[in-house]
């Protein structure tokens, strides 16, 4: 499915604007009369957007970028295609041309508003067919469709059939829907837990299958090792600790005092001067498997404490007893393994001995990772991203065996070593988009389609400018890569001007607010060129800006040459002018980046203080010594206010 043009009757903002989204055609629909007008784009040029192979048909058949500024409908405009178009939905006040994966193209159009009696340049979309109202079933059976943005804002996110959402907004109710599906969670479970959990093993399995199966390198470089860091930055309250755990408070109110008690003289042991580097390693060692047997104790009886209601628990309570701990017949550690396999003895539920079985599990790769880690710290180690059959890989067994630990109170947090916010961003939206390669998103099997459309909500978003200027490209050698098989379609909104300078005139739509109407405006008829245009002339062109400076700056800008026509108003007027009068302008004047605007405003000032008529110059000092002396009188007399 390709969209080729939208046009709207009512729709929000929008009244009577249409949207050009096709890189072939040009289409204008005279509302008034009734025809809708189709003519070739003079510009257009096939595989444009062609990365690689020349030999090979384009990946990216055609981007569509909708930029203006906030509250223009760039966003609302998005929505309907999410809402009405791929939902398949009546359609109300507006016409829409769609081009099938059979090459058809369909007119489909509320005919309760719009009469449309002619189509001129038929032809050039033939076979053409005309639905009104709702599309004639299997119209865009064949068709995928993703939706991709970082933004949050909590608004509500769905999808249909063959459409797959994976914005930050629907990933956040869906990942825990998911989970909520396999019954081994509970429904309690924080929604932003669950979601940084996902996220992050949809990440491991992207750098981990990247690695393995493709050999291109991308924008970013895929890290090597995954930082896991404990949630154990404070201790709990007494009062918490009562709440959360219930019958289980006493015991583990012991528990963590031993704890913290080991860890005291760890701590006292590493700070001692004669210490070898080899000694330090192993208290830093020590330390953290402290913390992070105490961080799964912890989660362990909060769950506990949430299920008591389950029959098999009744007599956990006695499993508690430190005693052989205390009397140092068994360290913490050994304990703590010794009562969670009794936990697995006592149980006949088969979910129950997968998330406790998966609890032990964790604790083994801690000591299994030993081996491998050169520096821990009291609650952060890194593990490496291993090659090879993903199904045997540590970091991605961790992974999974740390999500199936814990039902509602998570423990650890996951991030990457030596990775920037930015390069995170960008890792991943290309770990989302990873998921639609094999069909696994959500655990669906449903393979893409081969025409793809794909919705970009500001995807930039959060990237330096340098990156914003890659992105274009970047996205498109992504999907080239990673989808050669299939043929993408894109609309994207933005802010970013660096943007349009990878873009054709023809692949622009411009969203403007004037006299308080909103105007659609095609980047082809507006005649602003846009193809590797200058980036700085795009903040004017592209982005309705009324300056290029901040507004802070231009204030300024304007108070400075407000007080410098003052002074040349008084000059003129006979006033003598002491430089340190003005002195104060200047400082001003050399903090202002702009060399051109800069220079005018130092000559001017130059100006106030040159003058090069030797009578003239006597006359204003006279002047201004006469004016001095009367101010001098006034004060003297009591008349200065």
């Amino acid at each position: 499915m390709e969209i080729l043009y939208i046009w709207f009757q009512k729709y929000l903002q929008f009244e009577q604007a249409g949207f050009q989204l096709s890189a072939q055609h040009r289409f204008h629909f005279d509302h008034d009369n009734g025809i809708l007008h189709v003519a070739d784009n003079p510009d257009y040029q096939s595989d444009f957007f062609r990365l690689g192979d020349p030999s090979k048909p384009a990946v990216v058949k055609q981007i569509t970028a909708l930029v203006g500024e906030n509250g223009t409908g760039k966003t609302s405009f998005l929505d309907y295609i999410k809402n009405v178009v791929l939902n398949r939905q009546e359609i109300q006040q507006a016409l829409i041309v769609i081009k099938d994966s059979r090459e058809r193209h369909l007119i489909w159009y509320d005919d309760t508003v719009i009469e449309l009696k002619d189509v001129q340049g038929r032809k050039l979309i033939s076979p053409c067919f005309e639905s009104p109202k709702i599309l004639f079933p299997g119209a865009l059976s064949e068709s995928s469709a993703i939706f991709i943005s970082n933004v949050f804002d909590h608004s509500y996110e769905n999808q249909a059939p063959h459409y797959y959402n994976l914005s930050t907004n629907y990933l956040i109710r869906g990942d825990r829907l998911k989970r909520l599906e396999e019954e081994r969670f509970a429904e309690d479970q924080k929604e932003i837990d669950v979601h940084r959990d996902e996220e992050i093993h949809r990440q491991v399995l992207f750098v981990h299958k990247y690695k393995a199966e493709y050999h291109q390198e991308l924008p970013i470089p895929l890290p090597e090792r995954l930082t896991v860091s404990i949630r154990d930055a404070r201790p709990d309250a007494e009062i918490e600790i009562n709440k959360l755990l219930g019958a289980y408070a006493p015991f583990y109110v012991q528990f963590n005092q031993w704890i913290e008690q080991k860890i005291a003289d760890e701590q006292a042991r590493l700070h001692k001067k004669d210490i070898t580097n080899r000694e330090k390693a192993a208290l830093k060692k020590s330390i953290f498997m402290y913390r992070a047997y105490r961080a799964s104790v912890r989660s362990l009886l909060k769950e506990l404490a949430a299920f008591q209601n389950d029959p098999y628990l009744d007599s956990i309570v006695g499993l508690l007893n430190l005693e052989k701990v205390q009397s140092q017949k068994e360290t913490i550690f050994q304990f703590t393994r010794r009562f969670l396999q009794a936990l697995i003895n006592r149980s006949n539920e088969k979910d129950h001995n997968y998330w406790l079985e998966n609890i032990m599990k964790v604790l083994n790769f801690y000591d299994s990772f030993a081996g491998q880690i050169e520096d821990w710290t009291e609650r952060v180690f890194s593990i490496p991203i291993e090659l090879g059959d993903i199904e045997k890989s540590r970091s991605h067994q961790f992974i999974q065996a740390y999500r199936g630990s814990y039902r509602a109170y998570p423990y650890l947090d996951f991030g990457w070593h030596n990775l920037s916010s930015g390069q995170t961003a960008m890792l991943n939206l290309f770990a989302r988009l990873f998921t639609r390669v094999d069909g696994q998103y959500f655990g669906d099997n449903e393979k893409l389609s081969r025409d793809v459309l794909l919705l970009i909500d500001e995807g930039e978003l959060y990237f330096h400018p340098e990156w914003q200027r890659r992105f274009i490209h970047d996205v498109i050698s992504y999907l080239t890569i990673v989808f050669p098989n299939n043929r993408f379609q894109i609309i994207m909104t933005s802010h970013s001007p660096f943007l349009l300078s990878d873009l054709p005139s023809s692949s622009v739509v411009y969203l403007e607010r004037k006299n308080r109407k909103l105007t659609v405006e095609d980047g082809l008829t507006s005649g602003k060129k846009t193809l590797a245009a200058n980036i700085h002339d795009m903040f004017s062109l592209g982005f309705f800006m009324g300056t290029t400076v901040g507004e802070f700056a231009r204030i300024k800008l304007n108070q400075l040459i407000q007080e410098l026509g003052n002074f040349e108003k008084m000059k003129k007027e006979d006033f003598y002018i002491p430089e340190g009068t003005i002195s104060h302008l200047l400082s001003t004047i050399r903090s202002v980046g702009e060399p051109l605007v800069a220079d005018r405003l130092l000559e001017r000032y130059e100006q106030l203080l040159d003058d090069h008529e030797p009578e003239r110059y006597a006359l204003r000092q006279i002047k201004y010594w006469q004016q001095e002396l009367e101010r001098l009188r006034d004060k003297e007399e009591g008349r200065d206010d």
